[in-house]
């Protein structure tokens, strides 16, 4: 077996601060930590904990939040006048939020908007459709292919509103949901049996280890105007080696 068929396993990996100044912050989340504290005692740690550790002498206020499952760049406020000024530009659809996503399905339309309105579902426990509920508010996803491969796809996604699981459920209604997502996907995680199909996999007697064990989804940059200064700060979140990986056996073994 030659250094790609090895899978590797995710490890949590530190935060890492990717822009500072006296209002902003940007950091680099890892998947598997929340932005926030969860209900379970394991999702007490969070990267606003980590940060107001960092940050001791600020107070971190929560401007936006990704899904604990995915990995990138989470923009937050260090003054009560930053928090205002970037909630309300998220609220205007004025900030450039862009994202990462492998998805399922090679024909996948070249690019495109979906403005489905979304509701939480207290029965399902997840976010569905709102069509037929009267003044639902409309969200907007855009997105455009950056890569096709044999039976996924890799999209650039722009997120011009916020709503829990936006990025998800919309991607799911148009039939190309995300490629390693246990509630709205066909899977939780990828293998490389998914890329080089069962007949063609070969492994020892031992199980087969996930190429990626979290959500194919990535926040990838944020662009915003600084406060007070209104310049324009353009902040990139690197790509996690595990997704790295996957777009290398997606090229090398899904054609």
């Amino acid at each position: 077996m030659n250094r790609m068929d090895r899978p590797k396993v995710r490890k949590m990996v530190a935060p890492e601060v990717l822009y500072e100044s006296r209002a902003s912050l940007v950091l680099s989340k890892p998947a598997g930590l929340p932005v926030i504290p969860g209900r379970s005692p394991e999702d007490q740690d969070c990267l606003r904990n980590w940060a107001q550790k960092r940050f001791p002498d600020s107070r971190i206020l929560v401007v936006h939040r990704i899904d604990k499952p995915a990995s990138g760049a989470v923009l937050f406020a260090r003054t009560p006048e930053a928090h205002r000024a970037y909630s309300m530009a998220l609220e205007r659809g004025e900030m450039d939020k862009r994202y990462l996503a492998v998805v399922d399905g090679e024909a996948c339309p070249e690019s495109g908007e979906i403005t489905i309105p979304l509701e939480d579902s207290e029965q399902l426990r997840c976010v569905v459709p709102a069509c037929q509920k009267e003044n639902a508010r409309v969200l907007r996803t855009g997105f455009r292919v950056l890569e096709h491969f044999g039976h996924f796809c890799l999209l650039e996604v722009r997120l011009w509103t916020g709503f829990r699981h936006q990025i998800r459920v919309h991607l799911k209604e148009i039939g190309h949901p995300l490629a390693a997502d246990p509630l709205y996907g066909a899977r939780g995680s990828l293998y490389l049996s998914n890329l080089k199909g069962r007949g063609r996999y070969r492994s020892k007697a031992e199980p087969e280890k996930p190429i990626l064990d979290r959500l194919s989804l990535h926040a990838l940059s944020i662009r915003f105007a600084e406060v007070p200064s209104g310049e324009i700060q353009q902040v990139e979140a690197p790509l996690p080696r595990d997704l790295a990986f996957l777009l290398k056996a997606l090229r090398k073994y899904d054609t």
